[in-house]
């Protein structure tokens, strides 16, 4: 049984977005906001950990110093079937345990979201590090008994399962009003394991790609230019220039029916917000994302022995994303073999776009998310003008940088969080003495 009237010793507030490849989240607590960005895997069991954990003395630097890549933590949780030790981040990914068949990752192409215990395993643990790395910079020392640490959280699943699965979910974290539940989080990189009591004090669940849209509108109407100037750019010649020049950025940002195209590593989401309000029964998710297709190259890639060095598909994708300025011949190798996917994968994107979208009065969209920025070359003009065509000339898509587009979800994650998390702040004020302002500062 949880008691809630016990005082928490920290207070968190964040959004985490959980996808294929990668967790991006951002949390606030009393020691600021971290950023996080780990691989989205644990390795389970591992028996390559160092013969001795750090020393408990060393545990301000070494919890100052990318700790969310090292967490060694067990989980005692309702939501986690497995009482085993899991390695997180970069250690998790470089352990033995990855070859010997122990690394567990995250993949959604086909399955669910909300019925896999790794989404709450990486939850879990990126909150607990959050509150022992906050606590030990505050004390300059470990603490001596179990911590108790309350949270205010945003997480995403996919359009999907969001309808029929969201209270659940959110339930699996909070338990239910007549029985709470918490979830202890046993951190071991320390001679003295420390024991972290996570109790969500509330949970709210966005559809992925609802969650981008809040933050692209947080972005104001430099976003909104951008993306019409280049949009006239692609419509020159056409019969719809002459309406895109009478269109403004202000046109667009006051727009209260949109769609985004939100291109993921395992889906490709498309939320509809009419009204001003994400709808889910309009929405809809391909169950393809960018990186589906590449396990085809790679299949490819592998059998004429090009690139001894790429042997996953996360590597291939990594090298695609970043190869192009470190890395030029492999580079060179990849996006030859990548090329008729991702030209397919493109066509594939707007057929489903114009299935998805049909008969709904839309007036501006979005292309985002971390599978946009390499599939821009064969998707960006097809899919503008394709839309520009199918409601003549009415719909603007707007395909956002690349460079911020993987981190959209996460930044709207982080806002419902805050939006969360205000209003119990306010009105109990007495239960959070000094930990209020920190937060909300960050």
């Amino acid at each position: 049984m949880v008691n809630k009237d016990i005082a928490p010793d920290v207070v968190l507030v964040g959004g985490q977005d959980t996808g294929n490849g990668y967790v991006k989240a951002r949390i606030a607590g009393p020691g600021g906001e971290d950023v996080i960005d780990v691989p989205s895997g644990v390795s389970e069991e591992v028996t390559d950990r160092p013969d001795r954990p750090a020393e408990d003395r060393t545990a301000p630097s070494v919890l100052d110093s990318g700790f969310f890549d090292i967490l060694d933590a067990s989980i005692d949780s309702p939501q986690v079937a497995a009482r085993t030790r899991h390695l997180y981040g970069k250690a998790g990914l470089s352990s033995k345990a990855v070859k010997s068949g122990g690394y567990l990752e995250f993949v959604l192409e086909d399955g669910s979201k909300s019925h896999q215990d790794l989404v709450a395993v990486l939850i879990h643990g990126m909150f607990a590090a959050k509150a022992l790395k906050d606590l030990v910079a505050r004390d300059g020392q470990l603490p001596q008994r179990e911590i108790v640490v309350d949270v205010f959280a945003s997480i995403g699943l996919p359009i999907r399962e969001y309808s029929h699965e969201r209270t659940a979910f959110a339930a699996g974290f909070t338990g239910i009003a007549q029985k709470p539940v918490s979830h202890v989080v046993t951190i071991n990189n320390f001679e003295t394991p420390v024991s972290v009591r996570l109790r969500y004090r509330d949970v709210k669940v966005l559809a992925e790609g609802e969650s981008a849209q809040y933050a692209i509108m947080d972005q104001g109407l430099d976003t909104y230019r951008a993306g019409l100037d280049r949009a006239r750019q692609i419509a020159e010649g056409t019969e719809h220039a002459e309406l895109l020049a009478e269109v403004t950025a202000e046109d667009l940002y006051s727009a209260t029916n949109t769609v985004g195209v939100d291109i993921g590593a395992g889906t490709v989401n498309f939320p509809v917000f009419v009204d001003g309000s994400f709808n889910s029964d309009k929405s809809s998710t391909l169950g393809r994302g960018y990186e589906t297709m590449m396990e085809a190259a790679l299949d490819g890639i592998k059998s004429d022995g090009k690139l001894p060095n790429v042997e996953t598909r996360k590597q291939l994708v990594d090298l695609l994303l970043t190869g192009g300025t470190v890395r030029r011949g492999q580079y060179r190798i990849a996006s030859r073999y990548a090329a008729d996917y991702m030209a397919q994968f493109a066509s594939n994107v707007v057929k489903d776009f114009d299935r998805a979208t049909r008969g709904i009065d839309l007036q501006v969209g979005f292309v985002y998310g971390g599978g946009s920025g390499p599939v821009r070359e064969q998707l960006e003009v097809p899919l503008v003008r394709s839309a520009l065509d199918h409601t003549q000339g009415d719909l603007v898509m707007i395909y956002l940088d690349a460079g911020s587009s993987r981190e959209l979800n996460r930044e709207g994650f982080v806002l419902a969080a805050r939006a969360l998390a205000y209003e119990p702040f306010v009105d109990r004020v007495g239960a959070y003495p000094e930990q209020v302002a920190p937060v909300f500062a960050a």
